[in-house]
């Protein structure tokens, strides 16, 4: 009888908490599920990496929402002392928080400075399923199964193609998920030069060096030059001979644009068309590349040539076929777990991931970014743009080279395949020159780092 009234007044508890609507958190979790009131004043700090135009317009469109709520945009230092960021950020206790890199963003979520977001999400029924769910499924694996972030745009690219030209020489347009030999496959199918004598390509990647290339396939099949500690090169294998013969014999016979230069072009160009000049694929000469989306812009400029095409997701590892290496987040937007404004911060987190902000910004497609929210950009110009989303991101890592290091092992190891290609060298003799080296250089360069 004793524990039937026990459990009675224990389910008439549990029952008055919920009809209240209160929760088993402190006050502060209650006050996070009370709505922010129009006419309520706060001063809502957003801490961001630099001064971005949109960002403004988000703070814009909040403060017309909440005309008592003003929006302070602060910048946060670029640094890589850990003890001078967080020294700033006590100091100016930020609210809401832009995280353009995920280590900085894993980190605030394990060290517990990161406010969960599921209740806000479950209380004011924002619909997931209206964003790109790889994102979504990305960020909640990132938190262990929480959401502590979200990210209003992602980056990706797609495999575009010229389909006149494939027209013109009856070859099958590329699919989604093909393989990079595959894709190179279809590149070989190419004649050299066009019915006006003009050279043409069966892919083209950029003006750059010719170690790009390969180093791009080789980390799609996640092969590294730098060991894990990014403290030895290791070029000098089966797996980097593998991938560059399938570069090489494209540059060798003409269908694989290549830049024979050697040095990396550091050309910033100032008018669209010096761009359009020297690459190919916008010209019309060639018949396919990968490119992230500010390239769709850059095909509906008046410099550009006129011609059909379409694009494909990029190509893919075999073995990992729904992951795109391309794929990332620069924006990871969260709240930190301090704050005294949690309220207004996830009303600046719902209007930057809102429906009303992708159809403004979506109308001003100028850049690289894609949207998360599936309800706008994903058409431009009468092109569906599904490549870019039905991927997933990659779960391979690559350790950052060293600072200033990239740069100078681009243009010695471009100077060796290019002894390849004008036959001066061996395969074989330009990997063991590639990684002995390269060994040089990056000795060179962490000793200085180490005794500056």
């Amino acid at each position: 009888m004793k524990l039937l009234t026990f459990t009675i007044r224990l389910s008439l508890l549990i029952a008055l908490l919920i009809t209240s609507g209160c929760t088993f958190g402190s006050s502060d979790k209650e006050h996070t599920l009370k709505p922010f009131g129009k006419n309520e004043e706060a001063v809502l700090k957003v801490a961001i990496p630099a001064e971005i135009m949109a960002v403004k317009n988000y703070a814009s469109m909040l403060s017309a929402k909440f005309p008592k709520l003003e929006v302070e945009l602060v910048t946060y230092p670029i640094v890589t002392d850990e003890e001078t960021f967080d020294q700033w950020v006590d100091d100016n206790q930020p609210d809401v928080f832009w995280f353009n890199d995920e280590h900085t963003f894993l980190k605030w979520i394990d060290d517990g400075k990161l406010f969960e977001l599921d209740t806000m999400i479950e209380v004011d029924n924002i619909d997931l399923d209206q964003m790109n769910r790889k994102i979504i499924d990305y960020i909640r694996m990132k938190g262990k199964g929480k959401m502590y972030a979200l990210s209003p745009t992602f980056y990706n690219s797609a495999l575009l193609y010229n389909k006149d030209l494939f027209d013109r020489y009856g070859i099958d347009y590329p699919h989604d998920q093909m393989s990079w030999e595959e894709v190179l496959l279809l590149a070989s199918k190419f004649p050299t030069q066009g019915d006006d004598g003009e050279q043409i390509y069966g892919y083209i990647q950029d003006i750059g060096p010719t170690i790009t290339l390969i180093d791009m396939i080789a980390k799609d099949y996640k092969i590294d030059y730098l060991n894990e500690d990014s403290s030895k090169i290791q070029m000098n294998t089966p797996a980097w001979k593998r991938v560059s013969e399938l570069v090489l014999d494209g540059y060798k016979q003409g269908y694989i644009y290549a830049n024979l230069q050697g040095k990396v072009n550091r050309t910033r160009y100032t008018k669209m068309q010096e761009y359009v000049l020297e690459h190919s694929f916008l010209a019309g000469r060639a018949a396919m590349t990968v490119q992230d989306a500010i390239f769709i812009y850059a095909l509906s400029q008046p410099e550009t040539a006129v011609f059909n095409w379409d694009l494909a997701t990029t190509p893919v590892d075999p073995s990992y076929p729904n992951e795109s290496r391309y794929l990332h987040i620069k924006d990871f937007w969260g709240i930190r777990a301090a704050s005294s404004n949690l309220r207004p911060a996830w009303e600046f987190l719902k209007l930057a991931n809102s429906e009303e902000v992708a159809r403004v910004h979506s109308k001003a497609f100028q850049d690289s970014a894609l949207y998360t929210r599936l309800d706008y950009g994903m058409e431009r110009d009468g092109h569906d743009l599904q490549a870019f989303y039905k991927l997933g991101p990659s779960t391979s890592y690559f350790p950052p080279p060293p600072r200033g290091f990239s740069d100078d092992f681009t243009d010695m190891a471009s100077e060796e395949i290019n002894s390849v290609i004008k036959k001066e060298k061996s395969l074989d003799q330009a990997l063991e020159a590639i990684e002995t080296r390269g060994q040089v250089l990056l000795d060179t360069i962490n000793i200085s780092l180490t005794n500056p």
